[in-house]
């Protein structure tokens, strides 16, 4: 690599000998082009910056082609950092150390800037992804400080002494071309695929940036909208939009697992269940990066999170259960990607993979702040793994051995030393970038033990039923009894354990909580305890369970991280304190179980009066509703009663000498009466029956009534044979009363009883206390205070 950055010293001594000063348009020095020259010179330039190249005896055609291709890349280096465009260059610009200080961000920025093939001073490529080597841009540089020297500063300080303009050179242009061969390898081998051309820098994606803008993730775009833009922005954007048929959480799991390990963006598709492994001892899930380029691979330790878009366990358990993580078609077993985490990306190259995470980290940023944002095309893959380092490198005392055991970096032959697979290694890095107190804590996953212990609680049968409804399994490692099923069901846990979180800002419609609520109800899970015990709809059981494997986990916690500053021995005062505490806290866990069981147990029991009150409420409602009837049938008979009662006085106004009869004379209600007329007997079946709801203040005045038709019915019964009501052709049917037809028969017989009798055959009148009587009886009857008879 040295010998290409030495090239100039090596060129032709002819060449040499013909050495030229580049020349712009508005420059001092004048020549006429040549044809040749001038179709070159005018080749992706512009007015303002176009390279003159003077024809120059020996100079090849291609010599004169570098000319014009290094002036380009000076002119794209000036107007990326903002500098006066070439033809306005001053030599007040590169006083002092301002030349080696202006050279030495030219290499920077060209050892980290992907420069097409063919290129224009904005560095647009648009018919080929081709980029110049590091070699020809380093010529480039150095054609641009000879041009610098020959014509903007011949008098700087930095090149007294020196006579041969291609042979002497200032000591830090020596030592900057080392420094930018090393830069660029480094460049081309940490950053492959996903360049973006004309942007030299990317905007590093930091874990969550709401502290800075306001502690919530508010809508609206403040002065600088960097700020808005974080891993978690683009996460939550995934997920909130998730439906039935794209992949967004596989997306989101891409740019998860890219920002956990460091890594790079191609490097994801590499990820395999057969290199996984479950740490009993440590409680994490060992989920190797491979660097596939430089044959590298090192520990990964995947954790927990109290923010949810950051727990290994939810994300994979969201994909597993929403987009069937975890099951391959017979074409995929076919093909050999069972065990690939991604089966998608496998047809892909690292590099097309890189290029794909960047667009969709370019789409989400470009709809929260708008597809004409400035600074868009700098969202690309390389800032998760830039901004996951920085942050990695903030975290307080750690080193730079724990930080390289997570980010792969390089640290000369020590790595030789390092046990790279020891996932012991990789714990600390990984507690940093999830943000826990100490960087060797170990992990507090949630258990089934967590629900078994207070009311609501499942049995480890149901629960097993339950992950089974959740999660489709093919792969044989995630099933009962195998390597990676302890993965599924904590998967299952922290889904259940962050239920009410992810309805919090996903709203209670979001595809993840649909689909495990969905799994519950199919599941049925219900407490089998009490059947007063109020935790016995689904949704209160999930929402009680997420409660009690957060306090759990709560607690837990709190001894984990007494038990890992005890090796801060400055802190040992403080180590026992919070150790003190800590037992405290276990001993009033116990305590609290028991009043949490009591409180259930009352609960159940004031569900239990509930309910009773309520069929309380129920029945005093139905006896209401009874009582008001009953009301209604008193007032009708109350009417019945005064309507008998005016009939009465009406009655006793017009026979005052047959109302003072005696009780003992009155037929008892109800009782047959045959009255005979002499000749043809016919039966008068008249029941009275005067209702019997009546209050008994109506007796007496009935008995009144009664005893003057008993009179009146002896009268009729002495009066002579001849005197006959009805025509002895009818007589049957006109005194044989029943139903309500005869009853009609009666109201319409009653308006000629009341005007006249008929005669008999004799032409005989009918004495006038039968007739009283008849039209009592038919008036009685028409008021419905007496039933006819059978």
């Amino acid at each position: 690599m040295k010998k290409f950055g030495n090239l100039l010293d090596v060129l032709p001594g002819v060449l040499r000998n013909y050495s030229f000063p580049i020349f712009y348009a508005d420059g001092a020095a004048a020549a006429s082009l040549s044809s040749s020259a001038a179709a070159i010179n005018n080749n992706n330039s512009t007015e303002s910056q176009r390279r003159i190249v003077p024809p120059i005896l020996g100079q090849s055609s291609n010599t004169g082609i570098q000319n014009n291709s290094a002036a380009r890349l000076a002119a794209a280096f000036r107007k990326a950092r903002k500098l006066p465009p070439l033809n306005k260059m001053v030599a007040e610009e590169f006083q002092g150390d301002n030349l080696s200080n202006y050279i030495a961000n030219f290499c920077r920025w060209a050892a980290n800037t992907p420069v097409p093939h063919r290129f224009d001073e904005d560095l647009g490529a648009p018919d080929s992804n081709k980029c110049l080597g590091s070699e020809t841009k380093i010529q480039y540089i150095g054609k641009h400080l000879k041009d610098l020297r020959l014509n903007i500063v011949p008098k700087h300080p930095d090149f007294d002494g020196l006579k041969d303009v291609d042979r002497d050179h200032p000591t830090w242009w020596t030592d900057l071309r080392t420094r930018y061969a090393d830069e660029a390898d480094r460049f081309k081998a940490k950053n492959p695929g996903d360049e973006v051309f004309g942007h030299p820098d990317v905007i590093p994606l930091y874990r969550d940036l709401r502290h800075r803008r306001g502690g919530k993730d508010v809508d609206w775009i403040p002065d600088d909208p960097r700020v808005m833009v974080d891993v978690r922005m683009v996460m939550l954007s995934l997920v909130k939009k998730k439906s039935t048929h794209d992949s967004n959480i596989e997306f989101a799991n891409w740019v998860y697992d890219i920002f956990d390990a460091c890594g790079r963006g191609g490097e994801v598709k590499f990820q395999n269940y057969n290199d996984w492994r479950f740490d009993y001892l440590l409680q994490v899930v060992d989920a190797p990066w491979q660097e596939t380029k430089v044959l590298d691979c090192y520990a990964r330790a995947c954790l927990p999170d109290d923010d949810w878009l950051f727990d290994f366990y939810v994300m994979k358990g969201a994909f597993y259960m929403c987009e069937l993580g975890l099951f391959r078609t017979e074409e995929q077993v076919k093909k050999g990607v069972e065990h690939a985490v991604y089966p998608s990306l496998h047809s892909i190259s690292d590099n097309s993979v890189a290029k794909k995470i960047s667009n969709i980290l370019t789409q989400e940023v470009g709809k929260k702040l708008g597809k004409d944002w400035e600074d868009l095309e700098r969202i690309t893959s390389r800032g998760l793994r830039s901004g996951s380092i920085s942050q990695l490198s903030m975290y307080p005392g750690i080193s730079v051995f724990e930080a390289t055991a997570l980010t792969g970096h390089s640290i000369g032959n020590l790595r030789s030393y390092l046990d790279q697979r020891n996932i012991v290694k990789a714990l600390p890095a990984a507690n940093a970038l999830h943000e826990n107190k100490s960087l060797y804590t170990e992990p507090v996953l949630p258990t089934l033990k967590s629900i078994n212990a207070g009311p609501g609680g499942a049995n480890e049968e149901a629960f097993k039923k339950l992950v089974q409804h959740m999660f489709t399994v093919s792969i044989e490692d995630f099933q009962p009894g195998h390597k990676h099923y302890i993965i599924l069901v904590t998967c299952a846990l922290s889904l259940i354990r962050h239920y009410q979180d992810i309805i919090s800002e996903c709203g209670p419609g979001n595809f993840i909580t649909s689909q495990l609520f969905m799994h519950a109800k199919n599941a049925r899970i219900t407490d089998g305890g009490s059947p007063y015990n109020p935790y016995t709809n689904t949704a209160i059981v999930i929402e009680r369970w997420s409660s009690l494997i957060k306090e759990d986990i709560r607690c837990r916690q709190k001894v984990k991280d007494a038990e890992a500053l005890k090796s801060d021995h400055t802190n040992s005062t403080l180590v026992g304190l919070l150790t003190s505490i800590a037992t405290d806290v276990e001993d009033q866990k116990d305590q609290s179980a028991v009043l949490v069981r009591d409180l259930a147990t009352a609960k159940s029991s004031q569900m239990q009066m509930i309910e009773q009150l309520e069929a309380s409420r129920v029945s005093l409602a139905t006896l209401e509703a009874e009582n008001a009837s009953l009301k209604q049938q008193l007032k009708a008979e109350k009417d019945k009663y005064h309507a008998l009662s005016r009939f009465v006085k009406e009655s006793t106004l017009k026979n005052p000498d047959k109302t003072t009869s005696s009780e003992q004379q009155a037929p008892p209600v109800g009782q047959k009466r045959h009255l005979d007329f002499g000749g043809d007997e016919v039966s008068n079946d008249v029941e009275m029956t005067l209702g019997n709801a009546l209050e008994e203040t109506t007796v007496s005045n009935s008995r009144g009534l009664s005893s003057a038709l008993a009179e009146t019915t002896q009268e009729v019964a002495t009066m002579p044979q001849a005197v006959n009501v009805n025509p002895p052709s009818s007589s049957s049917v006109a005194h044989h009363i029943t139903g309500q037809a005869n009853s009609n028969n009666l109201t319409k017989s009653s308006s000629h009883t009341n005007a006249s009798l008929e005669l008999n055959q004799n032409n005989e009148p009918v004495g006038d206390k039968g007739k009283r009587f008849l039209s009592m009886l038919l008036e009685l009857a028409n008021m419905g205070l007496v039933k006819p008879g059978i």
